[in-house]
């Protein structure tokens, strides 16, 4: 394998998807906020998304380029220009956290 491009993260990288045409969804996350974020093929940022919600390492690539990200209060997802299309709450009780959904 050939690198022909890197770039500096901030915040520790969760997940990693290639779409088909090329571009990269990067989700990285801290302690108390995650970014969601595309890049084109030489790695140039084309859109990020900021979420305040404690992120579980988990990002789900749909077949229709939506970009599901699941965290402890439920799951967004986004479409292929990082708008937010829907929101999923999940409720628990207190101190517990959403770990899967179906």
């Amino acid at each position: 394998m050939k690198l022909v491009a890197s770039r500096d993260v901030a915040l520790r990288p969760q997940n990693l998807a290639r779409e088909p045409d090329g571009d990269l969804l990067l989700h990285r996350a801290g302690h108390y906020v995650s970014f969601l974020e595309a890049y084109d093929p030489d790695l140039v940022l084309m859109w990020s998304v900021r979420s305040d919600w404690q992120p579980i390492e988990q990002m789900l690539l749909a077949r229709d380029r939506t970009v599901w990200v699941l965290d402890r209060a439920g799951a967004s997802t986004f479409d292929f220009k990082g708008n937010r299309v829907a929101r999923v709450q999940v409720g628990v009780p207190e101190a517990i956290f959403s770990t899967a959904e179906a």
